[in-house]
């Protein structure tokens, strides 16, 4: 028996849009400290405070980035004083993870008022994953699992905390046009 009716199959989400598609749309990145921005190595001093240490190229591509007037989100485990103090420096916001990072992500982009296409997420562990499979557009580092790196739109080559975030940011950028003033 013919019908008239199409076969249907699902589309996999992830082939929905193309990597370009998804590129143009994002003006929300949120980034997990440790891991993306830091190589994940905390340095702690006597009086038990922590210490994080960063790669200049990665946080100049962070201030170009909010330069550009995109949204910059820093994600971290609660109580790390310095990812609220690299938040203060960069002049963007800073959001404790302690439970789902899908939620925390999903709710960021509600905070401030952007589409679910408009935002990226840069991650490294299991733990990212929820966030991860939301975003319009997510990318980790070389180094992260092969689950966190089939979630991804993109696998970066340079190491985490050694030039992932501007090799990333670089790549967002590659098309922007800045408004005329």
């Amino acid at each position: 028996m013919q019908t008239d009716i199409p076969d249907l199959a699902p589309k996999a989400p992830q082939q929905e849009r193309t990597l370009e598609e998804r590129i143009a749309s994002v003006t929300l990145l949120a980034i997990e400290l440790e891991g993306v921005i830091t190589d994940g190595v905390s340095l702690m001093g006597p009086g038990g405070d922590e210490s994080i240490r960063t790669y200049r190229p990665d946080i100049w591509a962070l201030e170009n980035w909010l330069a550009a007037g995109r949204h910059l989100v820093i994600i971290a485990r609660p109580g790390l004083a310095a990812a609220e103090a690299l938040a203060d420096k960069l002049g963007c916001l800073h959001r404790p993870a302690a439970g789902d990072k899908g939620i925390l992500f999903k709710q960021t982009l509600f905070d401030l008022q952007l589409k679910d296409e408009n935002g990226g997420y840069l991650g490294c562990d299991l733990d990212d994953l929820p966030a991860l499979t939301v975003a319009n557009f997510s990318a980790c580092s070389p180094s992260a699992s092969a689950w966190v790196q089939e979630a991804c739109h993109l696998v970066g080559s340079a190491p985490a905390g050694r030039g992932l975030v501007r090799q990333v940011i670089d790549r967002l950028m590659e098309d922007f046009v800045p408004a005329e003033q």
